[in-house]
């Protein structure tokens, strides 16, 4: 079985979001609980990042990841 594009920069994302959360915070808590808890951030509109992510698929993908990034100061 092979994966297409999109499936692979999915995969990607999810990933990359995952390790920049385990390097943002100590607490694992706040590591698995972040992509469910409210955002009021510019382009969240109060949505946690899933639910921005499941209603805008790969752009809400990218947008999470990216501000994520940011609070890292792109460490990762």
């Amino acid at each position: 079985m092979s994966l297409d594009d999109e499936q692979v920069t999915r995969i990607s994302l999810v990933l990359n979001i995952h390790a920049a959360l385990r390097a943002l915070f100590e607490n694992l808590a706040s590591v698995y609980g972040y992509m469910t808890m409210p955002n009021h951030s510019s382009g969240f509109d109060s949505r946690p990042p899933l639910e921005s992510m499941a209603l805008e698929g790969l752009k809400g993908g990218h947008k999470t990841f990216g501000y994520i990034n940011g609070l890292g100061d792109g460490q990762w």
